[in-house]
């Protein structure tokens, strides 16, 4: 049974059919440079790119994470729980960007140290270089989706808002006013039931009397 080998993003990529097998193996020789080798065997173990299943590595600090994390609450102020899990994404979307950048300036960083000259470098250190470049790109896509996410519900929660206050300030503007004939019934009931209950007490209903001012002051002109 053949089992697939791990990835290994040190090794270049090569496409051939069966018969040219052979001959792969025996040209493949990796990275030739000493650019290229001392980059190759610190990229498979510590650049992290291809993985979301470590938040933080060994070469990373919590503390670091923390403070980009506070950076986005403190711009968004998430109040919903699903604000706040598009945040929490976009946080983690932008700390492995922030990987990505690393790993291609160091990666850019080792390659022109020791070997100044591009003419100089292999096959397999210019795929390393694209390869970096490629995770970079994939990063800067992702952070950006995970942006626009959040400002796309921010956008459509505020919508919501605007869209309910004007349909709360259209129902004020256009609500019915009662008619006079509708006041005077309402008042007439009103009457009729306080003079029910100073029947029943023998005495005056400050409240139910407040009421009846309270609308005639409203309607000075309405008829008795």
């Amino acid at each position: 049974m053949q089992h697939n080998k791990p990835f290994d993003p040190s090794k270049p990529v090569v496409v051939s059919g069966p018969a040219d097998s052979q001959h792969t193996k025996s040209q493949s020789t990796g990275p030739r440079t000493e650019a290229g080798k001392q980059a190759s065997s610190r990229n498979a173990t510590k650049h992290g790119c291809c993985s979301e299943a470590t938040l933080i590595l060994s070469s990373e600090n919590l503390e670091d994470y923390q403070a980009l994390e506070a950076t986005w609450f403190h711009s968004y102020h998430p109040q919903a729980d699903a604000e706040h899990r598009l945040v929490s994404e976009l946080v983690n979307a932008d700390w492995f960007l922030v990987r990505a950048n690393k790993a291609l300036a160091e990666f850019e960083n080792t390659l022109w140290t020791l070997s100044p000259d591009p003419w100089a470098w292999t096959a397999a250190d210019h795929q390393n270089l694209a390869r970096f470049t490629r995770y970079q790109t994939a990063r800067t896509n992702t952070a950006a989706k995970a942006r626009k996410a959040v400002e796309d519900y921010r956008r459509s929660r505020l919508n919501e808002t605007i869209k309910t206050e004007r349909h709360e300030l259209y129902k004020a503007k256009n609500k019915v006013m009662p008619t006079a004939e509708e006041v005077e019934l309402e008042l007439q009931e009103l009457e009729r039931e306080v003079a029910l209950r100073r029947q029943q007490e023998s005495s005056s209903d400050p409240e139910l009397d407040q009421i009846i001012r309270e609308v005639e002051e409203k309607y000075p002109n309405l008829k008795r």
